[in-house]
């Protein structure tokens, strides 16, 4: 499972997306966290 810096709520509506969207939206905060906007 991702590691993801999100508070509990966040968190369980994260694990309530499809797999396809947990990978699109982690992979898109690991951009936004290496500066990549």
């Amino acid at each position: 499972m991702y590691k993801v810096a999100f508070d509990k709520d966040a968190e369980k509506e994260f694990l309530k997306l499809d797999v396809q969207a947990q990978k699109l939206v982690s992979t898109k905060i690991l951009d936004l966290q290496d500066g990549n906007w």
